[in-house]
């Protein structure tokens, strides 16, 4: 069997959010607005992978 369940784009367990709720160690506000830039994060670094493979495709292709 599999271990706990993973996000896609980013390591954290889920209910990780949920349990510093319940903890009371942030608010509802503040973890949203981290989820916010967590996603971005992994948006910003999935792009710039994606971009450094276009790149060298492309150094390929012209025959560099």
């Amino acid at each position: 069997m599999h271990g706990p369940a993973k996000n896609r784009l980013h390591g954290y367990e889920v209910g990780w959010f949920t349990l510093l709720l319940k903890m009371e160690a942030a608010t509802e506000e503040q973890l949203r607005a981290a989820q916010a830039r967590v996603a971005q994060a992994a948006i910003e670094r999935m792009e710039a992978q994606r971009e450094k493979r276009r790149s060298r495709r492309g150094r390929r292709e012209s025959g560099e």
